[in-house]
């Protein structure tokens, strides 16, 4: 019976479930770097500009950078075709102080759940990154170290919360922790485990097919599934026994799924050890405010809630089978694919 209720759930999820996976949320990246020019031009700067997007199902999104007036395109557009990204180069020609006077604005961002990535570097060194999002799809390119540091972090407290496996390994997690330092230890040993894999990954220690670890990803999530199918029936669960030692192995692999989805959209080739750091605090903080959400919810129905039947405290646990099992389904069928 048990069996029957998850396939049939199964054929459920795959009828009416978004075609796109997990990590169809990635980032758009924006690179401006100056380059040097032969002509002696005091009023202009000249640019080399790099447009990554994500695709979706071979198509791209409409989203398009909209420069200051005073940009004029200097060379023809050339783009390149990635696996699931779209990446397009030229070069334009600015006022001296045009990115400081009008803001960048990315069009089309506003009917998105997409963050863009935006970096700024001059000839001197000096470098100016920022990060939009549908309610904020324009900046000015000014110098302001404040905002650069709270652009690492929310990149990071936005991924965490755009990302869908992230949060139902999370959910899946928090089943078999039974108090708040359990948990609390639990999170961060993903989270730590998560930074050390994203890292080697970022600086290209290791690199791994982004299709074969997503596939593992879901497959991480499914194993939660049956492990806590078989807590809520009363028999030996290894997760349930030790919660943070199973987050930090899945952790590493869930590590590496982040890296190997930037790989394509790309960051700032000058990322630095900090910044890296900023952006695991934002996914460290993200999952606490996911946390407590679930925390603060479960306590205020509990106050209310009857005794609920075994069959109907099963249906979360089936419902996190199915979903990853058609994420490993699809995973499954783009590997073959390629």
């Amino acid at each position: 019976m048990r069996f029957c209720f998850f396939y049939l759930g199964l054929i459920l999820i795959t009828s009416y479930f978004p075609s796109g996976y997990a990590h169809e949320v990635r980032p758009a990246y924006l690179q401006l770097k100056q380059i040097p020019s032969a002509e002696k031009n005091i009023t202009n700067s000249f640019f080399h500009v790099i447009w990554k997007q994500p695709m979706r199902g071979g198509k791209r999104l409409k989203l398009t950078p909209d420069f200051p007036d005073s940009c004029v395109r200097t060379h023809f557009i050339k783009e390149q075709i990635l696996t699931t990204a779209s990446v397009k180069s030229w070069n334009i020609a600015c006022n001296v102080d045009a990115f400081a006077e009008t803001s960048i604005e990315i069009g089309g961002l506003s009917g998105t759940i997409m963050d863009v990535f935006i970096t700024l570097e001059y000839l001197d060194g000096k470098t100016i990154s920022k990060l939009l999002n549908p309610s904020k799809k324009s900046a000015l390119m000014v110098d302001e170290q404040a905002v650069q540091v709270s652009a690492y972090f929310s990149f990071g407290l936005f991924h965490l919360l755009s990302g869908f496996d992230h949060l139902l390994f999370i959910f899946a997690l928090m089943y078999f922790t039974r108090s708040f330092f359990s948990l609390l230890k639990t999170i961060t040993a993903f989270t730590i485990a998560h930074s050390i894999t994203l890292a080697v990954s970022i600086f290209n220690v290791i690199q791994l097919s982004q299709p074969a670890v997503e596939a593992a990803i879901a497959l991480s999530i499914l194993f939660l599934a049956y492990e806590a199918s078989n807590a809520s029936l009363k028999k030996d669960s290894l997760t349930l026994s030790m919660p943070w030692k199973v987050a930090f192995v899945f952790g590493l692999l869930h590590g590496f799924g982040f890296a190997s989805a930037l790989s394509e959209i790309g960051l700032p080739e000058n990322t630095s050890a900090v910044a890296l750091l900023l952006f695991n605090f934002g996914i460290e903080a993200g999952q606490l405010l996911i946390v407590s959400v679930i925390l603060a919810g479960t306590h205020l129905l509990s106050r209310w809630a009857r005794p609920l039947p075994s069959w109907l405290i099963q249906i979360p646990i089936y419902a996190i089978g199915t979903i990853s099992s058609f994420w490993l389904f699809q995973q499954i069928a783009v590997i073959f694919a390629i």
